[in-house]
């Protein structure tokens, strides 16, 4: 008698700890499926929030006119810039109708028109 009481008694705590275990693991994998979508929810705002943000900016320079300081002379449209060894700070300009040149930022005007 005491040996079917104690099967029973062990037969019971193990259903219990069985559904014990079955409804937390059905809390977890709930919690855990929202976890996963607001992680990746948070991953897409913050790829749409600093990515903006991370481009390099424009240099709001290029594709203005540069004119010679000396004479006012019409050299081009700037299309970049860069640091000479030699000559020191330079504007890149394309003149209508030749190739790149470099010239010195001291020498140059720049105008939008």
């Amino acid at each position: 008698m005491e040996a079917a009481i104690l099967i029973l008694i062990i037969g019971g705590a193990v259903i219990v700890i069985a559904l014990c275990i079955w409804l937390f693991g059905k809390l977890v994998l709930r919690l855990l499926k929202h976890a996963i979508i607001a992680a990746l929810l948070g991953l897409v705002l913050a790829l749409l929030w600093y990515q903006p943000c991370s481009r390099p900016r424009r240099d709001p320079n290029l594709g203005k006119h540069a004119y010679a300081v000396n004479n006012d002379q019409y050299l081009g449209v700037v299309v970049g810039s860069a640091h000479d060894p030699a000559l020191g700070e330079v504007w890149i300009i394309q003149p209508p109708s030749g190739y790149k040149t470099k010239y010195r930022k001291a020498r140059v005007v720049l105008k939008d028109q």
